[in-house]
């Protein structure tokens, strides 16, 4: 009998050794994140025509639409829409129209107005056929008290309009805020009687690093 138990006894302590041997058991620990990025947006919401001056008939007149669909809504709750169209009718040489729009941000990252990156002119004395004038940006920036100023010249160089941007840089717009932006349309003598103008203006708005 005691021979029987010291063999019991060994496979006790054998199986023993094994467990402590192969016991190292492991586990994993995941750690997930997701990151959502923020949105870039401007837009416009306000159009309207200041004044028209140089008119002393009176027989030139305006309108201002927002247009496109509406991407948010501004701190004065007016909505934001992607675009803005005016339209001057029975326009003559002589006349400037002065009018005022509200670039607002609708996105979640801080922007600033960086200014005009593009404007086209075109002209036609039929629909839809447009030809497009010659674009020149003759100086100033479009900041406060330096008006960025264009010039748009037909076939023979002659200068058909010139137009003032006004308070359109360095302004930084956080979400739903907006500022006002001037512009000013001189229209000269070469305009062609019974024509169509459309002009358009491309404004960018870049994301606002904080220093």
């Amino acid at each position: 009998m005691k021979r029987i138990g010291l063999i019991c006894l060994a496979m006790v302590l054998a199986l023993g050794t094994l467990g402590v041997g192969y016991a190292h058991w492991s586990d994993d620990a995941d750690i997930i994140q997701t990151v959502q990025t923020g949105t870039v947006s401007i837009g416009f919401s306000k159009a309207a025509v200041v004044d028209i001056l140089g008119d002393p008939k009176d027989i030139a007149w305006a309108d201002a639409f927002l247009t496109g669909e509406q991407i948010g809504v501004d701190i004065m709750g007016r909505p934001i829409h992607e675009g803005v169209t005016f339209v001057i009718h029975n326009a003559y040489p002589g006349i400037q129209v002065a009018e005022v729009v509200d670039i607002a941000s609708a996105g979640t990252i801080p922007v600033h107005i960086a200014g005009m990156t593009e404007a086209s002119f075109h002209m036609a004395k039929t629909d839809p056929y447009l030809q497009e004038l010659e674009t020149q940006i003759v100086g100033g920036t479009g900041a406060p008290g330096d008006p960025l100023e264009v010039h748009f010249y037909d076939a023979d160089g002659n200068v058909v309009m010139i137009l003032w941007l006004v308070n359109a840089v360095g302004v930084q717009l956080h979400q739903g805020y907006f500022t006002s932006l001037e512009i000013h349309k001189f229209f000269q003598q070469p305009m062609q009687m019974s024509a169509t103008y459309e002009l358009t203006i491309t404004l960018v708005g870049i994301q606002y690093n904080q220093a």
